[in-house]
């Protein structure tokens, strides 16, 4: 067992704040980074397409936008945490903005629609970023509905404490029967049960 020898409590709590943010700007850096991977690949994958008949059927830009999309709300259900949505979505939004720029040579990796309209290349660059940026603006409804259910055993618990104090005279003249606790209302602290 280690002891860590401080001058005070708040030089402990300190740092273990600090490798908390480092830890948290790690892992940050790392869905950026990973944010930056599935842009790039997004990108290079939208404009495939296979000839059908007489006209293309443009399945690369759908598969590429499926990928983002499962991957944005995939991380938003699994980690909870807005930052790793946030920091993949940049990423995301960076390489495809780097990428739609033109490079050495003036070679263009996301071209415009030459007839001037709603292109390919226009819809992964303007969708891509949106769809990955929604998970993060997304509400958590876990939270919500676990602080609904936390009212519920408060009312429950308030309920339980009214009937006691309306019993009282019955229950000297007769025994109550002895309930087990309710196991929502036991991970209420005993402040918050009034």
């Amino acid at each position: 067992m280690r002891t860590q020898h401080h001058n005070s409590d708040g030089q402990v709590v300190n740092r273990m704040r600090m490798h908390r943010f480092g830890e948290r700007l790690a892992v940050a850096v790392s869905y950026g980074a990973f944010g930056v991977l599935a842009g790039s690949l997004g990108t290079a994958m939208h404009r495939a397409r296979v000839l059908a008949g007489e006209t293309y059927l443009w399945f690369g830009v759908i598969a590429a936008l499926l990928a983002v999309t499962l991957t944005a709300f995939g991380l938003r259900w699994y980690l909870r945490d807005r930052l790793t949505n946030v920091a993949f979505a940049a990423g995301v939004l960076i390489a495809v903005q780097l990428l739609a720029m033109p490079g050495i040579g003036a070679s263009i990796v996301i071209p415009a629609d030459p007839a001037g309209g709603l292109g390919v290349g226009e819809v992964w660059s303007f969708a891509a970023p949106v769809i990955a940026f929604l998970p993060a603006i997304w509400p958590d409804l876990r939270a919500a509905r676990a602080e609904g259910e936390a009212r519920a055993a408060r009312a429950r618990y308030a309920i339980h404490q009214q009937e006691a104090q309306t019993s009282t005279g019955a229950a000297a003249a007769s025994p109550q029967p002895q309930t087990a606790p309710d196991p929502v209302l036991s991970t209420i602290p005993e402040e918050d049960r009034s």
